[in-house]
């Protein structure tokens, strides 16, 4: 599965935060192909002025009958406490998964850490 990861400029002048979403990215959708036995896959990034949403849905197995939390998990969330942000996976009502993370676009002490 080829897939492309482009963002623009005036959304992240962090490299570190940068890079940080892209390896979140890069894991949910490694894990959509090789756990989840997805044909589609629907990736949404929407930034608002104080937050960057990235919503990533696939046509799987769902949760049921994956595997436990395994290290691309533990992984994920380990980033996403760094970014200060939120993350939550679950069951599509249809058919598959959704994941989807909130993180701040800019440094904040008061920014909710993991939850699932």
């Amino acid at each position: 599965m080829t897939t492309w990861f482009r963002l623009n400029n005036d959304v992240f002048t962090d490299e570190v935060k940068k890079l940080q979403l892209f390896r979140i990215f890069q894991e949910v959708i490694v894990n959509c192909d090789k756990h989840a036995k997805a044909t589609e896959i629907e990736v949404l990034l929407r930034v608002s002025e104080k937050y960057i949403h990235l919503v990533i849905k696939d046509d799987g197995i769902g949760l049921k009958k994956m595997p436990k939390k395994g290290l691309g998990l533990k992984n994920i969330g380990l980033r996403v406490v760094f970014l200060k942000g939120r993350y939550r996976i679950r069951q599509n009502k249809l058919k598959g998964t959704i994941f989807t993370l909130s993180i701040p676009r800019n440094e904040s002490k008061n920014t909710p850490g993991n939850s699932r």
